[in-house]
Protein backbone atom coordinates (compact mmCIF):
# COMPACT_ATOMS: atom_id res chain seq x y z
CA UNK A 1 0.00 0.00 0.00
CA UNK A 2 1.35 3.42 -1.34
CA UNK A 3 1.05 6.76 1.14
CA UNK A 4 1.78 9.58 0.44
CA UNK A 5 3.32 12.25 3.16
CA UNK A 6 1.36 15.30 4.25
CA UNK A 7 2.77 18.55 5.99
CA UNK A 8 0.51 20.19 8.31
CA UNK A 9 -1.40 18.04 11.22
CA UNK A 10 -4.30 16.40 12.28
CA UNK A 11 -5.51 18.30 15.46
CA UNK A 12 -7.57 16.27 18.44
CA UNK A 13 -8.96 18.20 21.15
CA UNK A 14 -7.83 16.13 24.55
CA UNK A 15 -11.36 15.02 25.41
CA UNK A 16 -14.06 12.84 24.07
CA UNK A 17 -16.38 14.89 22.09
CA UNK A 18 -19.44 13.23 22.14
CA UNK A 19 -23.29 13.41 22.83
CA UNK A 20 -23.05 16.64 25.25
CA UNK A 21 -21.32 18.89 22.83
CA UNK A 22 -23.90 17.71 19.62
CA UNK A 23 -26.42 20.40 20.31
CA UNK A 24 -24.94 22.62 17.96
CA UNK A 25 -25.20 20.38 14.81
CA UNK A 26 -26.53 17.19 15.54
CA UNK A 27 -29.71 18.46 15.84
CA UNK A 28 -29.46 20.01 12.51
CA UNK A 29 -32.24 17.53 11.46
CA UNK A 30 -34.60 19.31 13.15
CA UNK A 31 -35.70 22.50 11.58
CA UNK A 32 -38.69 24.42 10.24
CA UNK A 33 -39.68 25.64 7.64
CA UNK A 34 -33.84 46.66 -13.22
CA UNK A 35 -34.04 47.99 -9.65
CA UNK A 36 -34.92 52.17 -9.50
CA UNK A 37 -31.92 54.65 -8.57
CA UNK A 38 -31.43 55.74 -5.24
CA UNK A 39 -32.64 59.26 -6.18
CA UNK A 40 -36.08 57.64 -7.97
CA UNK A 41 -34.70 58.81 -11.59
CA UNK A 42 -34.08 56.46 -14.42
CA UNK A 43 -33.19 52.22 -13.44
CA UNK A 44 -29.52 52.34 -13.45
CA UNK A 45 -27.77 51.20 -16.06
CA UNK A 46 -26.74 47.27 -16.10
CA UNK A 47 -22.25 47.30 -15.61
CA UNK A 48 -20.26 45.72 -18.08
CA UNK A 49 -18.06 43.17 -16.34
CA UNK A 50 -14.31 42.24 -18.28
CA UNK A 51 -14.51 38.26 -17.92
CA UNK A 52 -11.38 35.96 -19.23
CA UNK A 53 -10.50 38.66 -21.65
CA UNK A 54 -13.88 39.47 -22.78
CA UNK A 55 -17.27 41.48 -22.07
CA UNK A 56 -20.71 40.83 -20.61
CA UNK A 57 -23.54 42.52 -19.62
CA UNK A 58 -24.44 41.01 -15.98
CA UNK A 59 -27.89 41.77 -16.00
CA UNK A 60 -28.41 40.71 -19.20
CA UNK A 61 -26.42 37.38 -18.34
CA UNK A 62 -28.24 36.31 -15.52
CA UNK A 63 -31.69 37.81 -15.97
CA UNK A 64 -32.35 39.62 -13.41
CA UNK A 65 -34.72 42.31 -15.07
CA UNK A 66 -35.49 45.25 -12.54
CA UNK A 67 -38.64 43.70 -10.81
CA UNK A 68 -37.04 43.04 -7.23
CA UNK A 69 -38.91 39.74 -4.60
CA UNK A 70 -39.58 41.80 -1.69
CA UNK A 71 -42.05 40.35 0.54
CA UNK A 72 -42.22 44.25 1.89
CA UNK A 73 -40.79 46.88 -0.26
CA UNK A 74 -38.71 48.82 2.62
CA UNK A 75 -39.73 52.78 2.20
CA UNK A 76 -36.30 54.01 1.15
CA UNK A 77 -32.95 51.84 0.70
CA UNK A 78 -29.99 53.82 0.38
CA UNK A 79 -28.00 51.70 -1.73
CA UNK A 80 -24.25 52.84 -3.34
CA UNK A 81 -24.88 50.92 -6.69
CA UNK A 82 -21.21 50.05 -6.72
CA UNK A 83 -21.14 48.19 -3.43
CA UNK A 84 -22.32 44.83 -2.23
CA UNK A 85 -23.07 44.57 1.67
CA UNK A 86 -22.45 41.13 2.78
CA UNK A 87 -23.41 40.79 6.38
CA UNK A 88 -22.01 38.03 8.00
CA UNK A 89 -21.66 36.04 11.29
CA UNK A 90 -17.74 35.81 11.87
CA UNK A 91 -16.05 37.77 14.06
CA UNK A 92 -13.47 37.38 11.55
CA UNK A 93 -15.42 38.76 8.82
CA UNK A 94 -13.82 42.45 8.78
CA UNK A 95 -10.32 41.03 8.64
CA UNK A 96 -11.45 39.80 5.08
CA UNK A 97 -12.95 43.12 3.59
CA UNK A 98 -9.55 44.68 2.29
CA UNK A 99 -7.71 41.70 1.04
CA UNK A 100 -11.21 40.89 -0.61
CA UNK A 101 -11.28 44.08 -2.26
CA UNK A 102 -8.17 43.47 -3.73
CA UNK A 103 -8.68 40.37 -5.55
CA UNK A 104 -12.29 41.88 -6.62
CA UNK A 105 -9.99 44.86 -8.39
CA UNK A 106 -7.38 42.76 -9.83
CA UNK A 107 -10.33 40.77 -11.27
CA UNK A 108 -11.67 43.97 -12.92
CA UNK A 109 -15.21 43.38 -10.73
CA UNK A 110 -16.76 46.64 -11.36
CA UNK A 111 -17.69 46.83 -7.34
CA UNK A 112 -16.31 46.90 -3.98
CA UNK A 113 -17.27 44.50 -0.79
CA UNK A 114 -18.74 46.01 2.29
CA UNK A 115 -18.65 43.64 5.20
CA UNK A 116 -20.60 44.14 8.33
CA UNK A 117 -21.56 41.96 11.18
CA UNK A 118 -25.01 40.96 12.60
CA UNK A 119 -23.72 40.99 16.38
CA UNK A 120 -21.73 43.07 18.32
CA UNK A 121 -19.68 40.36 20.78
CA UNK A 122 -17.59 36.84 19.91
CA UNK A 123 -20.41 35.32 22.43
CA UNK A 124 -23.29 35.91 20.00
CA UNK A 125 -21.46 34.17 16.76
CA UNK A 126 -22.13 30.61 18.24
CA UNK A 127 -25.36 30.40 17.19
CA UNK A 128 -28.64 32.60 17.81
CA UNK A 129 -32.46 31.41 17.71
CA UNK A 130 -33.60 31.46 14.57
CA UNK A 131 -36.58 34.19 15.77
CA UNK A 132 -33.63 36.31 16.52
CA UNK A 133 -31.63 36.40 13.23
CA UNK A 134 -35.25 37.15 11.33
CA UNK A 135 -35.89 39.98 13.51
CA UNK A 136 -32.48 41.43 12.71
CA UNK A 137 -32.70 40.81 9.44
CA UNK A 138 -36.49 42.03 9.38
CA UNK A 139 -34.35 45.10 11.44
CA UNK A 140 -32.27 45.84 8.35
CA UNK A 141 -34.86 45.51 5.97
CA UNK A 142 -37.31 47.89 7.37
CA UNK A 143 -35.01 50.24 8.16
CA UNK A 144 -33.67 50.91 4.59
CA UNK A 145 -30.15 49.48 5.19
CA UNK A 146 -28.38 48.27 2.75
CA UNK A 147 -28.19 44.55 2.69
CA UNK A 148 -27.01 42.64 -0.41
CA UNK A 149 -25.48 39.27 0.39
CA UNK A 150 -26.49 37.19 3.65
CA UNK A 151 -24.82 34.47 5.35
CA UNK A 152 -27.35 33.34 7.43
CA UNK A 153 -26.02 32.06 10.99
CA UNK A 154 -25.85 28.11 11.95
CA UNK A 155 -28.63 26.94 14.06
CA UNK A 156 -28.61 27.52 17.49
CA UNK A 157 -27.90 24.35 19.61
CA UNK A 158 -30.08 25.59 22.46
CA UNK A 159 -33.12 26.01 19.66
CA UNK A 160 -33.53 22.78 17.81
CA UNK A 161 -36.52 23.20 16.48
CA UNK A 162 -36.10 25.52 14.04
CA UNK A 163 -33.20 26.62 11.00
CA UNK A 164 -32.69 30.55 10.63
CA UNK A 165 -31.95 30.06 7.14
CA UNK A 166 -35.62 27.91 6.86
CA UNK A 167 -37.15 30.94 9.25
CA UNK A 168 -35.98 34.04 6.85
CA UNK A 169 -36.63 32.33 3.14
CA UNK A 170 -40.20 31.66 4.69
CA UNK A 171 -40.11 35.43 6.04
CA UNK A 172 -39.58 36.30 2.41
CA UNK A 173 -36.32 37.89 3.55
CA UNK A 174 -34.33 35.86 1.25
CA UNK A 175 -34.33 35.94 -2.51
CA UNK A 176 -35.66 32.53 -4.76
CA UNK A 177 -32.17 31.87 -6.53
CA UNK A 178 -33.34 29.03 -8.88
CA UNK A 179 -33.88 31.62 -12.02
CA UNK A 180 -30.79 32.80 -11.50
CA UNK A 181 -29.22 29.47 -11.68
CA UNK A 182 -30.13 28.66 -15.12
CA UNK A 183 -28.21 31.37 -16.48
CA UNK A 184 -24.79 31.74 -17.49
CA UNK A 185 -23.35 32.88 -14.20
CA UNK A 186 -25.44 30.31 -13.00
CA UNK A 187 -23.77 27.99 -14.15
CA UNK A 188 -21.04 28.57 -13.67
CA UNK A 189 -21.59 28.34 -9.58
CA UNK A 190 -23.68 25.16 -10.30
CA UNK A 191 -20.55 23.45 -11.95
CA UNK A 192 -18.46 24.04 -9.01
CA UNK A 193 -20.47 22.56 -6.31
CA UNK A 194 -21.39 18.77 -6.11
CA UNK A 195 -25.18 18.42 -6.67
CA UNK A 196 -25.95 16.83 -3.45
CA UNK A 197 -24.58 19.86 -1.50
CA UNK A 198 -27.59 22.48 -4.11
CA UNK A 199 -30.10 19.73 -3.59
CA UNK A 200 -29.92 19.92 0.90
CA UNK A 201 -30.02 24.13 0.14
CA UNK A 202 -33.30 23.71 -0.95
CA UNK A 203 -36.44 23.99 0.86
CA UNK A 204 -39.11 22.56 -0.55
CA UNK A 205 -37.87 22.45 -3.84
CA UNK A 206 -36.79 26.14 -3.90
CA UNK A 207 -33.45 27.73 -3.55
CA UNK A 208 -32.45 30.32 -1.29
CA UNK A 209 -28.76 29.92 -0.72
CA UNK A 210 -25.75 27.99 -1.36
CA UNK A 211 -24.02 26.09 1.15
CA UNK A 212 -20.96 23.99 0.82
CA UNK A 213 -18.94 21.78 3.30
CA UNK A 214 -15.94 19.18 3.13
CA UNK A 215 -17.03 15.64 3.94
CA UNK A 216 -15.61 13.78 7.28
CA UNK A 217 -14.87 10.39 7.09
CA UNK A 218 -13.27 8.48 10.21
CA UNK A 219 -9.34 6.85 10.46
CA UNK A 220 -7.08 4.76 12.23
CA UNK A 221 -4.04 6.59 12.57
CA UNK A 222 -1.26 4.24 13.30
CA UNK A 223 2.00 5.02 15.01
CA UNK A 224 4.78 4.89 12.52
CA UNK A 225 7.46 4.22 14.88
CA UNK A 226 5.92 1.19 16.33
CA UNK A 227 4.93 0.06 12.92
CA UNK A 228 8.77 0.17 12.14
CA UNK A 229 9.91 -1.13 15.34
CA UNK A 230 7.80 -4.82 14.88
CA UNK A 231 8.38 -4.62 11.32
CA UNK A 232 4.77 -3.99 10.54
CA UNK A 233 3.84 -2.63 6.99
CA UNK A 234 0.88 -0.96 6.27
CA UNK A 235 -0.20 -3.37 3.93
CA UNK A 236 -1.04 -5.44 7.51
CA UNK A 237 -3.22 -2.48 8.09
CA UNK A 238 -7.22 -2.45 8.22
CA UNK A 239 -8.67 0.94 8.63
CA UNK A 240 -11.04 -1.10 10.88
CA UNK A 241 -9.27 -1.05 14.10
CA UNK A 242 -11.16 -4.49 14.67
CA UNK A 243 -9.65 -6.76 12.24
CA UNK A 244 -6.34 -5.94 13.19
CA UNK A 245 -7.01 -7.31 16.95
CA UNK A 246 -3.65 -9.45 16.99
CA UNK A 247 -1.15 -6.46 16.76
CA UNK A 248 -3.44 -5.26 19.38
CA UNK A 249 -3.02 -8.07 21.60
CA UNK A 250 1.00 -8.31 20.53
CA UNK A 251 1.42 -4.50 21.93
CA UNK A 252 -0.86 -5.52 25.62
CA UNK A 253 0.96 -8.31 26.00
CA UNK A 254 4.88 -6.90 25.17
CA UNK A 255 4.65 -3.94 26.25
CA UNK A 256 2.08 -4.16 29.06
CA UNK A 257 1.24 -0.26 31.18
CA UNK A 258 3.31 1.64 28.86
CA UNK A 259 1.32 1.98 25.33
CA UNK A 260 -2.25 2.25 24.69
CA UNK A 261 -3.30 -0.51 22.32
CA UNK A 262 -6.39 1.61 20.76
CA UNK A 263 -6.77 5.01 21.60
CA UNK A 264 -10.36 5.65 20.98
CA UNK A 265 -11.70 9.14 20.73
CA UNK A 266 -15.05 8.92 18.95
CA UNK A 267 -18.53 8.60 20.11
CA UNK A 268 -19.74 5.37 20.07
CA UNK A 269 -23.36 6.85 18.17
CA UNK A 270 -21.53 8.64 16.10
CA UNK A 271 -18.79 5.58 14.71
CA UNK A 272 -21.86 4.01 12.79
CA UNK A 273 -22.06 6.23 9.82
CA UNK A 274 -25.42 6.95 10.14
CA UNK A 275 -27.23 10.69 10.23
CA UNK A 276 -28.03 11.33 14.11
CA UNK A 277 -30.50 13.51 13.89
CA UNK A 278 -30.95 14.32 17.05
CA UNK A 279 -29.07 13.16 20.59
CA UNK A 280 -31.68 10.31 20.70
CA UNK A 281 -33.14 9.39 16.73
CA UNK A 282 -30.70 8.62 14.13
CA UNK A 283 -32.01 7.81 10.53
CA UNK A 284 -30.74 4.59 9.29
CA UNK A 285 -29.53 3.33 5.30
CA UNK A 286 -33.28 1.47 5.21
CA UNK A 287 -34.87 5.09 5.08
CA UNK A 288 -36.40 5.27 8.83
CA UNK A 289 -35.98 7.09 11.79
CA UNK A 290 -35.13 4.74 14.76
CA UNK A 291 -34.13 5.10 18.48
CA UNK A 292 -30.70 5.09 18.88
CA UNK A 293 -30.57 3.00 21.89
CA UNK A 294 -32.92 0.31 20.59
CA UNK A 295 -30.75 0.04 17.54
CA UNK A 296 -29.19 -3.50 17.17
CA UNK A 297 -25.94 -2.29 15.23
CA UNK A 298 -25.46 -0.13 18.10
CA UNK A 299 -25.64 -2.55 20.89
CA UNK A 300 -23.60 -4.52 19.08
CA UNK A 301 -20.82 -1.65 18.63
CA UNK A 302 -20.79 -1.59 22.13
CA UNK A 303 -20.65 -4.65 23.31
CA UNK A 304 -17.17 -4.83 21.09
CA UNK A 305 -15.71 -1.34 22.42
CA UNK A 306 -16.19 -2.92 26.23
CA UNK A 307 -15.27 -6.45 25.57
CA UNK A 308 -12.22 -4.94 23.96
CA UNK A 309 -11.32 -2.60 27.33
CA UNK A 310 -12.40 -5.13 29.16
CA UNK A 311 -9.54 -7.04 27.53
CA UNK A 312 -7.16 -4.26 27.36
CA UNK A 313 -7.12 -3.73 24.43
CA UNK A 314 -8.70 -0.19 24.63
CA UNK A 315 -8.95 2.62 26.46
CA UNK A 316 -9.68 6.62 27.06
CA UNK A 317 -6.55 7.54 28.11
CA UNK A 318 -7.20 10.95 28.59
CA UNK A 319 -10.76 10.56 30.17
CA UNK A 320 -9.09 8.84 33.69
CA UNK A 321 -6.29 10.55 35.64
CA UNK A 322 -3.62 9.31 33.66
CA UNK A 323 -3.35 11.76 31.37
CA UNK A 324 -2.34 11.06 27.76
CA UNK A 325 0.16 8.35 26.68
CA UNK A 326 1.25 7.30 23.80
CA UNK A 327 -1.05 4.86 21.50
CA UNK A 328 -0.23 2.71 18.48
CA UNK A 329 -3.61 3.52 17.17
CA UNK A 330 -6.46 6.21 17.66
CA UNK A 331 -9.00 7.67 15.63
CA UNK A 332 -9.02 11.12 13.58
CA UNK A 333 -11.49 12.75 10.95
CA UNK A 334 -10.57 12.92 7.60
CA UNK A 335 -11.43 14.75 4.72
CA UNK A 336 -9.84 11.86 1.92
CA UNK A 337 -10.45 8.70 1.16
CA UNK A 338 -6.65 8.14 0.27
CA UNK A 339 -4.26 6.35 2.72
CA UNK A 340 -1.28 9.25 3.88
CA UNK A 341 1.18 9.95 6.73
CA UNK A 342 1.21 12.84 8.60
CA UNK A 343 1.41 14.19 11.88
CA UNK A 344 -1.18 13.90 15.09
CA UNK A 345 -1.33 16.21 17.29
CA UNK A 346 -3.53 16.45 20.49
CA UNK A 347 -3.73 19.05 23.00
CA UNK A 348 -3.47 18.06 27.03
CA UNK A 349 -3.05 21.72 28.08
CA UNK A 350 -2.12 24.88 27.67
CA UNK A 351 1.06 25.07 25.41
CA UNK A 352 1.21 21.13 25.86
CA UNK A 353 0.72 19.28 22.53
CA UNK A 354 1.45 15.87 21.58
CA UNK A 355 2.91 15.15 18.12
CA UNK A 356 2.83 11.37 16.84
CA UNK A 357 4.13 10.77 13.43
CA UNK A 358 1.30 8.47 11.98
CA UNK A 359 -0.11 6.66 9.04
CA UNK A 360 -3.72 7.60 8.60
CA UNK A 361 -5.80 5.02 7.07
CA UNK A 362 -9.17 6.68 5.97
CA UNK A 363 -12.57 4.28 6.99
CA UNK A 364 -15.22 4.52 4.62
CA UNK A 365 -17.60 2.89 6.61
CA UNK A 366 -17.65 5.31 9.34
CA UNK A 367 -18.71 8.55 7.44
CA UNK A 368 -19.60 11.58 10.00
CA UNK A 369 -23.13 12.39 8.47
CA UNK A 370 -24.17 15.81 9.11
CA UNK A 371 -26.15 16.53 6.08
CA UNK A 372 -27.04 20.01 6.95
CA UNK A 373 -24.07 21.31 9.05
CA UNK A 374 -26.40 23.66 10.79
CA UNK A 375 -28.17 25.13 7.86
CA UNK A 376 -25.87 28.38 7.57
CA UNK A 377 -26.01 29.25 4.10
CA UNK A 378 -25.11 32.47 1.98
CA UNK A 379 -28.07 33.89 -0.10
CA UNK A 380 -28.92 37.19 -1.45
CA UNK A 381 -31.19 39.62 0.46
CA UNK A 382 -35.05 39.82 -0.94
CA UNK A 383 -35.44 43.70 -0.80
CA UNK A 384 -31.66 44.18 -1.93
CA UNK A 385 -31.26 46.94 -4.60
CA UNK A 386 -28.16 45.74 -5.99
CA UNK A 387 -28.97 41.72 -6.55
CA UNK A 388 -27.67 41.99 -10.27
CA UNK A 389 -23.86 42.59 -8.53
CA UNK A 390 -25.33 40.74 -5.01
CA UNK A 391 -25.75 37.24 -7.13
CA UNK A 392 -22.46 38.02 -8.80
CA UNK A 393 -20.35 38.28 -5.68
CA UNK A 394 -22.51 34.87 -4.74
CA UNK A 395 -21.08 33.50 -7.42
CA UNK A 396 -17.52 33.96 -6.31
CA UNK A 397 -17.30 33.16 -3.16
CA UNK A 398 -18.07 29.61 -4.51
CA UNK A 399 -16.02 29.72 -8.26
CA UNK A 400 -12.75 31.81 -7.13
CA UNK A 401 -10.07 30.15 -5.75
CA UNK A 402 -8.28 33.23 -4.60
CA UNK A 403 -11.45 34.47 -2.65
CA UNK A 404 -11.74 30.48 -1.02
CA UNK A 405 -8.10 30.33 0.11
CA UNK A 406 -8.64 33.96 1.48
CA UNK A 407 -11.79 33.08 3.74
CA UNK A 408 -10.79 29.62 4.30
CA UNK A 409 -7.20 30.46 5.27
CA UNK A 410 -6.58 34.26 5.79
CA UNK A 411 -3.60 35.88 3.87
CA UNK A 412 -0.73 33.93 2.73
CA UNK A 413 2.70 33.91 4.45
CA UNK A 414 0.39 36.05 7.51
CA UNK A 415 -2.51 33.51 8.46
CA UNK A 416 -0.84 30.08 6.59
CA UNK A 417 1.85 28.68 4.75
CA UNK A 418 1.84 26.77 1.61
CA UNK A 419 3.95 23.94 1.87
CA UNK A 420 3.67 21.63 -0.97
CA UNK A 421 0.47 22.61 -2.07
CA UNK A 422 -1.05 22.04 1.85
CA UNK A 423 -2.39 24.83 3.73
CA UNK A 424 -0.85 25.21 7.05
CA UNK A 425 -2.15 27.73 9.76
CA UNK A 426 0.26 29.91 11.28
CA UNK A 427 -1.24 29.46 14.62
CA UNK A 428 -4.82 28.50 15.97
CA UNK A 429 -7.98 30.55 15.63
CA UNK A 430 -11.42 29.81 17.85
CA UNK A 431 -12.58 30.23 14.51
CA UNK A 432 -11.27 28.20 11.99
CA UNK A 433 -14.37 25.52 11.92
CA UNK A 434 -16.38 28.22 10.74
CA UNK A 435 -14.66 29.47 8.10
CA UNK A 436 -15.97 27.07 5.22
CA UNK A 437 -19.45 28.39 6.13
CA UNK A 438 -18.89 31.52 3.65
CA UNK A 439 -16.86 29.93 0.88
CA UNK A 440 -16.20 26.77 -1.46
CA UNK A 441 -13.60 25.01 1.01
CA UNK A 442 -13.29 22.01 -1.87
CA UNK A 443 -12.21 25.36 -4.03
CA UNK A 444 -9.73 25.92 -1.46
CA UNK A 445 -5.93 24.72 -0.83
CA UNK A 446 -6.48 21.22 1.25
CA UNK A 447 -5.26 21.11 4.54
CA UNK A 448 -3.08 17.89 6.09
CA UNK A 449 -6.53 16.00 6.56
CA UNK A 450 -8.12 16.28 3.32
CA UNK A 451 -7.84 14.98 -0.48
CA UNK A 452 -6.01 16.71 -3.20
CA UNK A 453 -9.04 16.46 -5.71
CA UNK A 454 -11.67 17.68 -3.28
CA UNK A 455 -14.12 17.88 -5.64
CA UNK A 456 -13.77 14.45 -6.71
CA UNK A 457 -13.67 12.76 -3.30
CA UNK A 458 -16.83 14.64 -2.22
CA UNK A 459 -18.45 13.03 -5.05
CA UNK A 460 -17.19 9.65 -4.16
CA UNK A 461 -18.32 9.87 -0.44
CA UNK A 462 -21.52 10.43 -1.09
CA UNK A 463 -21.89 8.09 -3.45
CA UNK A 464 -20.42 5.24 -0.79
CA UNK A 465 -21.56 7.32 2.36
CA UNK A 466 -24.69 8.81 2.12
CA UNK A 467 -26.55 7.43 -0.83
CA UNK A 468 -29.69 6.94 1.30
CA UNK A 469 -30.03 10.79 2.69
CA UNK A 470 -33.51 12.39 1.97
CA UNK A 471 -31.47 15.62 0.24
CA UNK A 472 -33.41 18.54 1.16
CA UNK A 473 -36.19 16.74 4.09
CA UNK A 474 -36.64 18.70 6.92
CA UNK A 475 -38.56 17.64 9.91
CA UNK A 476 -41.24 20.00 11.48
CA UNK A 477 -41.32 19.37 15.11
CA UNK A 478 -43.99 21.63 15.54
CA UNK A 479 -46.74 19.37 15.81
CA UNK A 480 -44.32 17.06 18.38
CA UNK A 481 -43.04 19.72 20.07
CA UNK A 482 -44.53 18.48 23.55
CA UNK A 483 -42.87 14.76 22.95
CA UNK A 484 -39.34 16.07 21.55
CA UNK A 485 -38.98 18.58 24.79
CA UNK A 486 -39.69 15.64 27.26
CA UNK A 487 -37.34 13.06 24.82
CA UNK A 488 -34.10 16.07 25.40
CA UNK A 489 -35.07 16.23 29.54
CA UNK A 490 -35.52 12.72 29.41
CA UNK A 491 -32.04 12.04 27.58
CA UNK A 492 -30.29 14.55 30.04
CA UNK A 493 -31.86 13.62 32.89
CA UNK A 494 -29.89 10.64 35.30
CA UNK A 495 -31.79 7.75 37.49
CA UNK A 496 -31.32 10.38 40.33
CA UNK A 497 -33.31 12.62 38.95
CA UNK A 498 -30.43 14.93 38.56
CA UNK A 499 -30.32 17.16 35.11
CA UNK A 500 -27.62 19.05 35.39
CA UNK A 501 -25.35 16.98 33.75
CA UNK A 502 -24.90 13.68 31.75
CA UNK A 503 -23.38 11.80 33.70
CA UNK A 504 -25.11 7.79 33.22
CA UNK A 505 -24.75 8.70 29.44
CA UNK A 506 -20.91 9.87 29.99
CA UNK A 507 -19.96 7.06 31.31
CA UNK A 508 -21.53 4.65 29.23
CA UNK A 509 -19.86 6.41 25.91
CA UNK A 510 -16.72 6.60 27.92
CA UNK A 511 -16.77 2.96 27.96
CA UNK A 512 -16.71 3.33 32.06
CA UNK A 513 -20.27 2.02 32.90
CA UNK A 514 -19.77 -1.00 34.99
CA UNK A 515 -23.11 -2.22 33.71
CA UNK A 516 -23.16 -0.68 30.33
CA UNK A 517 -26.24 -3.24 29.43
CA UNK A 518 -28.06 -2.29 31.84
CA UNK A 519 -27.71 1.52 31.30
CA UNK A 520 -28.77 1.08 27.55
CA UNK A 521 -32.07 -0.60 28.28
CA UNK A 522 -32.71 2.34 30.90
CA UNK A 523 -32.11 5.12 29.09
CA UNK A 524 -33.87 3.28 26.45
CA UNK A 525 -37.22 2.90 29.12
CA UNK A 526 -37.16 7.00 29.66
CA UNK A 527 -36.84 7.86 26.08
CA UNK A 528 -40.02 5.77 25.20
CA UNK A 529 -41.83 6.65 28.36
CA UNK A 530 -41.40 10.03 27.14
CA UNK A 531 -42.56 10.11 23.68
CA UNK A 532 -39.82 9.20 21.34
CA UNK A 533 -41.91 6.57 19.53
CA UNK A 534 -44.72 9.53 18.70
CA UNK A 535 -41.54 11.80 17.83
CA UNK A 536 -40.32 8.66 15.34
CA UNK A 537 -43.72 8.11 14.00
CA UNK A 538 -44.18 12.04 12.60
CA UNK A 539 -40.77 11.97 11.33
CA UNK A 540 -41.67 9.11 9.37
CA UNK A 541 -44.79 10.95 8.16
CA UNK A 542 -43.35 13.72 7.27
CA UNK A 543 -40.52 12.15 4.68
CA UNK A 544 -43.07 10.34 3.44
CA UNK A 545 -45.69 13.28 2.63
CA UNK A 546 -42.68 14.92 1.30
CA UNK A 547 -41.79 12.12 -0.93
CA UNK A 548 -44.93 12.15 -2.32
CA UNK A 549 -44.81 15.95 -2.96
CA UNK A 550 -41.70 15.49 -4.98
CA UNK A 551 -43.10 12.05 -6.60
CA UNK A 552 -40.20 9.95 -5.17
Amino acid sequence: MRTNRRRGAALLIACLVCFTMLAACSGEGLMRWGAASPDGGAPVSPPVIPRGGTEFNVEADIDVGTDLVSVKEPPDVETDPNVVVWVVYSPEGKAWQEPLNGILRSKAAPYTVRIVNYFSTEDDFTGKPAEEVAALLTQRRDGGEQTDVISVPMQSGQDMSMSPYVTAAGRGLLLPLDDLLTSARGNELIQSIPARDLARSQIDGATYGISVHRRSVTATAYDKAYLERHHISVDQLSADPFTNEALFQKVRDTEPGSIVPYAYNTDPADALGLWRVTESIVYTPEGRFRNLFELPEFRTYLARLYDWEERGLISIPWAGSGGARNFVATTALVQTDEVFEGDYVYHVGAGKDIITDVVFIPNMRQAQVAPYWGDSQNGVAAWSRNQTYAFDFLTRLYTDRDIANLIQYGVENQTYTLEDGVAVYRGRSTWQWMRENFTNSLLAYPQATAAQDSLGYQERYYELCEPYIPDGFRFDPAPVAEELAAVRSAYYQNPDGISSSTRQIRTLMLLASPSWEADVEDISARLKEAGIDAVIAEAERQLAAWRQRRGA
